[in-house]
């Protein structure tokens, strides 16, 4: 599972599909519009 805390402080949840070069695709399980990347930050929380 991975934790992603949005710029205005929202946590949405999601989960790994795939890792490679320095990269990650995240599935998140909720709405991702206005979500802007440079200034949100995850965390992985081990939980599967």
């Amino acid at each position: 599972m991975v934790k992603i805390e949005a710029s205005n402080g929202k946590i949405l949840s999601g989960t790994l599909l795939e890792t490679g070069r320095g990269k990650a695709i995240i599935q998140v399980f909720e709405g991702t519009s206005r979500l802007v990347t440079e200034v949100t930050s995850m965390r992985f929380t081990g939980s599967t």
